[in-house]
């Protein structure tokens, strides 16, 4: 990304981002065989972001918002007591992301960054057909939060 800095202190631009993800997930469940899946792995692949950061830089600190659009690319797996595993692959789902940070100078060029997400999504997967013949059932991805700290080298 690139941040633009107005005369007053206000800083602003556009990001790009593009993530290999390694995040994954199950649920096992304590239904009796039949009465829906015995556990669920979900595995996200990789994510594409785009969003707008602004805000003010008061000193050594820089104090923002930003808001973008995410797509990330995942599979599920269904695996039930009484047969083998269903794997539904090739979903995307996208949403509004919002985000909070901060950054602080520390010597030179480098900055330290520590930053609170959040990603609603709106995906849901249909799960009909599974071999316990349950019709109309549905996976859905609605949200996804983060914290990060990192360190940043500004060009």
């Amino acid at each position: 990304g690139y941040l633009f800095q107005a005369a007053n202190g206000y800083v602003f631009g556009p990001e790009l981002g593009l993530a290999k993800r390694d995040i994954g997930g199950n649920y096992t469940t304590s239904e009796p065989p039949g009465r829906g899946p015995d556990s669920w792995d979900f595995s996200a692949d990789h994510m594409i972001s785009a969003r707008v950061r602004g805000g003010v830089l008061s000193g050594d600190y820089f104090i923002y918002g930003a808001l973008g659009y995410t797509q990330m690319d995942y599979s599920l797996t269904l695996t039930e007591s009484f047969s083998s595993s269903v794997t539904r692959s090739g979903h995307s789902a996208e949403g509004v992301s919002f985000a909070a940070g901060f950054e602080k100078a520390t010597q030179g060029r480098m900055r330290i960054r520590g930053e609170v997400g959040y990603t609603v999504f709106n995906d849901s997967v249909d799960l009909s057909g599974r071999p316990d013949g349950d019709a109309g059932d549905r996976f859905t991805l609605d949200h996804m939060g983060s914290v990060s700290l990192g360190v940043v080298w500004g060009f």
